[in-house]
């Protein structure tokens, strides 16, 4: 864990005492060496493809600040098309190697941070191409703003706007921001080390041997999780803040008390913001947002929460996550109204706490099954309730498909199939659990 090592802290003073050594015009230069010296004491793979997706990325946005019309186009999607060609063929090596013939031999270390470091450039050229920008001259500076040490390995992602100028101007040494980096620091440790990492030993225990323990385990560890995840990843990003503080630079915060949110809506706002921030404007917005009506809003929705799951990695189980999480945004928008006339029946004040608690306990456990997938299990559960309750009544659900329109029923069978395919259990080396029954 480089971001909590002794050594990183050793680093970190000595480029702390030659940053604040030299001439303010020249203490970016301190920086760009630090970034250099971080990637070679601590990181060592990978460089090759980092400094090439560093030139190319270059180049292009200067030449697309030059060009105009189709040719301007071209050159951004020829450039973005490039550096996601890059990110997906080495963060999914091993998926490569299985899927491309005659690949299985290949082995390609890729550069740690590359999902973030992508995602920074994608935004660049684009800020630039939109012409919200200007191009950075200075091949140097613009290594400086991609390889920022400190939010390299894992955010958060920042916009050229928001960190070039800290970076390139030089700061005076600030004893109130100096001390709220220690400050920062010690609190990362804390969050990490304290909270993360002890409920790591409870959440794998169970995890791991999940058969063994009865639902109500599940749900603690699942809800634990929840807290291990935000705990691990907040300590991340504030330990990231904190070094930048000591040197008079302050990066975008990457959470907002996300647990407090009312929404799964709102949770995404709070949750890792800056990735957050980069779909929305990167993605939802460009297919179209919300300006084309509720049904293009909700597929772009899915189609960005979807992104969102390829971003984190390849295969089902990935695209599941993101479909999972764009359901429960979708669904809790189509389901305002009708919560909203439940909270009135109940006589429950639309301003008041008693209302702003239930929503926030409901959105953390939806977000805490969500996370291990367990929300699927809640589903399945669900439905299973409601067919027997149907049937309770008298209701044949099988007839009631057979009465339908020959599409509808094959769309019912077709549902049904990829509902166990994508969520069901199984595969190579894999073997169901007994029935319970079946030794009687």
């Amino acid at each position: 864990m480089i971001y909590i090592s002794f050594r990183y802290y050793l680093f970190v003073a000595a480029m702390l005492i030659l940053f604040y050594a030299l001439p303010l015009k020249r203490r970016w230069c301190v920086l760009l060496a630090a970034n250099v010296a971080f990637w070679l004491v601590f990181c060592r793979t990978g460089w090759q493809f980092l400094l090439g997706t560093i030139m190319v990325s270059y180049l292009a946005a200067v030449w697309i600040d030059i060009s105009s019309g189709v040719k301007k186009k071209v050159l951004l999607a020829g450039a973005v098309i490039l550096v996601i060609g890059i990110w997906f063929f080495l963060r999914n090596e091993s998926f490569m190697r299985q899927a491309i013939p005659g690949a299985e031999s290949l082995r390609l270390l890729a550069p740690l941070g590359i999902s973030f470091y992508t995602m920074q450039i994608i935004a660049y050229l684009t800020d630039v191409y939109r012409g919200d920008i200007a191009p950075q001259k200075n091949p140097a500076k613009y290594a400086l703003f991609i390889t920022f040490f400190p939010q390299l390995l894992q955010g958060p992602i920042p916009r050229y706007r928001q960190l070039g100028e800290q970076l390139f101007c030089g700061h005076l040494f600030d004893e109130r921001k100096f001390t709220r980096g220690v400050y920062l620091i010690i609190w990362g440790f804390f969050l990490k080390l304290v909270i993360a990492d002890k409920a790591s030993v409870v959440v794998d225990t169970v995890f791991d041997n999940y058969p063994a323990y009865s639902g109500g385990y599940l749900w603690f560890a699942s809800i634990l999780y929840s807290i291990q995840l935000y705990a691990d990843f907040l300590a991340c990003t504030t330990l990231a803040q904190g070094v930048s503080f000591l040197f008079g630079i302050e990066l975008a915060g990457n959470f907002k008390r996300p647990y407090f949110a009312v929404s799964v809506k709102d949770f995404w706002q709070r949750w890792h913001i800056s990735l957050s921030r980069w779909l929305r404007d990167y993605v939802y917005i460009p297919l179209g947002g919300n300006r084309k009506g509720k049904g293009r809003k909700y597929l772009n929705l899915a189609v960005t929460f979807l992104a969102s799951g390829i971003w984190h990695g390849v295969g089902l189980t990935y695209l599941l996550w993101g479909g999972i999480h764009g359901c429960c945004q979708i669904m809790g928008e189509c389901l305002d109204g009708p919560k909203e006339k439940i909270y009135a029946r109940l006589n429950i004040r639309p301003d008041g706490k008693g209302k702003r608690i239930i929503k926030q306990t409901g959105t953390f456990l939806i977000v805490s099954l969500a996370w291990k997938e367990m929300l699927v299990l809640l589903f399945a559960v669900l439905l299973l309730f409601a067919v027997e309750k149907k049937q309770e009544e008298g209701i044949r659900i099988s007839e009631c498909i057979g009465r339908q329109k020959l599409p509808v029923r094959w769309l019912v069978c077709m549902a049904g199939i990829c509902a166990v395919m994508i969520f069901g259990t199984y595969g190579y080396g894999f073997e169901a659990q007994d029935f319970i029954y079946g030794g009687f």
